[in-house]
């Protein structure tokens, strides 16, 4: 079975401050108990992608969203 979705983008589109668009229309979730590589040749994006999990970067279109975080947060439990 699936576990609890972490991270979920919808149809994000993001670029580098300043630079040109790197990702665009994706569309993925990471769920509890998955493991991914990413991989891909060097300026393909692999960076910007791991700084948007990790909510260093904005969606310039679509949308991120870390359900986990969200219902830790609604049941009390102070998350930075």
């Amino acid at each position: 079975m699936p576990g609890q979705p972490l991270v979920v983008f919808e149809n994000v589109r993001m670029a580098r401050p300043g630079g040109n668009v790197i990702l665009d229309g994706v569309t993925w979730t990471l769920r509890e108990g998955e493991t991914w590589a990413i991989t891909g040749a060097m300026g393909s994006g692999k960076t910007t992608f791991a700084e948007a999990v990790l909510g260093r970067l904005h969606a310039s279109e679509g949308s991120i969203a870390w359900p986990m975080l969200e219902a830790m947060r609604e049941a009390g439990l102070k998350i930075e």
